[in-house]
């Protein structure tokens, strides 16, 4: 009877009782994956992805200008594609005796390319995303110029010139950050002297890679639920 009674009662103070130690280690990882979210969230992408345009169909040539391709669809990847076009650039080359100009030199994968069909193209979303980097030729032109206006929520956060051979792709690190709309301008330079070819002011995309970022409201959500999880267990506590 002695022996039970000197155990009997309150847990000593020096000592944290066992079924609170799972508990507070849980409180402790629910705080760190907060911090985490609340750190991360305004800079973590949803996805990261590169357009190599070679998905897209190759249609019979004669259905579209005589040569094999078209438009760049307009929810291409989930974002929206206004005055570009695509081509299957062996198949064209093939059909124009041998000759693609910058088409071929920007060619860094697959068959196809997409290239400015109308001034001033434009590539947007309803959310934000990042232009992160492309293979950027010219199709016809040397020492074309290109500039790269990027804009979010309507003003314009960036504003990139850029230099353009014919002969060879230029690898771009546009570093476009947070925007919803990106329009290309071209112009000036030299026609070069292909056996066939144009004096347009075409530029060449190839392998552009894009980063989608997520909507705030998700990580408000996700945030929001933590926080309540670590007030249920701050009061079990």
């Amino acid at each position: 009877m002695t022996i039970l009674t000197r155990f009997r009662g309150h847990v000593p103070r020096h000592r944290t009782p066992l079924l609170i130690q799972p508990v507070r280690a849980t409180f402790k990882s629910l705080l760190i994956a907060l911090v985490y979210l609340l750190v991360s969230g305004a800079t973590a992408n949803a996805g990261t992805f590169t357009m190599t345009f070679d998905d897209l169909p190759d249609p019979v040539a004669g259905q579209f200008w005589g040569w094999h391709g078209g438009d760049v669809p307009s929810t291409y990847f989930g974002l929206q594609w206004q005055g570009f076009l695509y081509e299957n650039v062996p198949a064209n080359s093939q059909q124009y005796g041998g000759s693609a100009g910058g088409l071929l030199s920007g060619l860094m994968s697959g068959s196809n390319v997409a290239f400015d069909g109308a001034p001033g193209p434009e590539l947007s979303s309803t959310s934000l995303f990042d232009l992160n980097s492309a293979y950027v030729t010219a199709a016809w032109r040397d020492n074309m110029q290109m500039e790269v206006l990027g804009f979010a929520g309507g003003l314009l956060r960036y504003d990139l010139t850029y230099t353009l051979q014919s002969t060879r792709a230029t690898f771009i690190q546009f570093d476009l950050l947070g925007v919803d709309s990106v329009r290309f301008n071209t112009y000036g330079g030299t026609v070069h002297p292909y056996p066939y070819g144009g004096n347009n002011y075409f530029a060449v995309f190839d392998n552009v890679t894009v980063a989608v970022i997520p909507e705030p409201s998700c990580i408000f959500l996700a945030a929001s639920g933590l926080c309540a999880l670590l007030l249920v267990q701050r009061r079990s506590l």
